[in-house]
């Protein structure tokens, strides 16, 4: 996913957490086949739905406001903690179960 995500058949979100690949983007397979990226992947099994690479997958179809594409997703947990400031040291909460 890391050479997708940084391929020039990809664009990143405007919050930086993924990317999106657009029907009629084309790349060259190592046999020297061509093929339209968003035919490629869901060959592949990389379809709506489908986690992979640290990413979920999601699928805008043709028509509407937005073009068809995949959506890649970076998976991010929420976690229910702030940050310390850096001026408060680190210490252990007895109620953490780790």
């Amino acid at each position: 996913m890391q050479w997708l995500a940084e391929s020039r058949v990809s664009r990143p979100l405007r919050n930086g957490d993924g990317f999106y690949v657009l029907r009629g983007k084309y790349g060259r397979l190592t046999d020297g086949a061509v093929v339209e990226m968003l035919a490629w992947l869901g060959e592949e099994g990389i379809v709506a739905g489908t986690l992979v690479g640290g990413y979920s997958v999601a699928y805008t179809p043709p028509g509407g406001p937005y073009l068809e594409k995949l959506t890649f997703f970076r998976i991010i947990e929420r976690v229910p903690f702030s940050r310390l400031a850096p001026s408060q040291p680190a210490v252990a909460d007895p109620d953490l179960p780790f």
